[in-house]
């Protein structure tokens, strides 16, 4: 007899946010020294997939099974930020601009994906009434990049110029694989009470993994 399960999942949402400062710098009442005025805003979206699918098939033979387990996960994320500030130095005792105004105009995007795949392979065969061992092999993969790149924007004419200090890059992938068995003794169920595992133990016998990352970025 064969067996199939699948059992997928979406979901995904956004958020958003805007936040803003002013800061003045003054001796007393009379003197300003400095003032600022910084403004924060962003808005992002993320979508992740998930996924279970099981096949099993069962012989002739009571507890003699093989399964093949596949779980998907999918990860997808983009925000997109802007960063705009402006100082103001006045010259002591006059209450005038002694210093041209200093500007920030950034604007910064991100960008994230990760996907993992996890895919098991079992096989169980009955020792006993009461006894089970199992064999099982596991493949997982793990893949994540990111990406983050800022550009300043020119008050005057708009052009965007990217700024390599700020940005970065990111990724890593690794493969591991897992080979185990395991034995397992149940308790009869009887009229009162139902059958129960009161006793299991594993037998790992393998594990190999490897997987290289790279990350590129101009700042700590």
């Amino acid at each position: 007899m064969n067996v199939i399960r699948w059992s997928p999942g979406l979901s995904g949402y956004l958020n958003g946010n805007a936040s803003g400062q002013t800061t003045r710098t003054a001796i007393g009442n009379q003197f300003p020294l400095n003032q600022s005025q910084t403004d924060n805003s962003s808005a992002g979206t993320s979508l992740v997939f998930t996924n279970t699918l099981l096949w099993m098939h069962r012989f002739h033979r009571m507890g003699r099974t093989l399964s093949l387990n596949l779980n998907t996960a999918l990860n997808r994320m983009a925000s997109d930020g802007a960063n705009r500030a402006q100082n103001v130095h006045y010259a002591q005792q006059s209450g005038q601009d002694s210093l041209p105004a200093s500007q920030i105009n950034q604007r910064n995007a991100r960008r994230t994906r990760s996907t993992s795949n996890e895919l098991t392979l079992s096989y169980t065969e009955p020792l006993s009434p009461r006894q089970t061992i199992e064999f099982r092999y596991n493949l997982s993969t793990n893949y994540s990049a990111s990406e983050r790149t800022v550009s300043d924007a020119d008050e005057t004419t708009g052009i965007e110029r990217p700024n390599a200090r700020l940005s970065s890059q990111y990724q890593s992938e690794f493969v591991t694989h897992r080979l185990g068995s395991g034995w397992q003794v149940h308790k009869p169920a009887t009229a009162t009470r139902p059958g129960q595992l009161y006793h299991t133990a594993g037998y790992p016998a393998l594990c190999l993994s490897g997987g290289h990352e790279s990350a590129e970025s101009s700042v700590s």
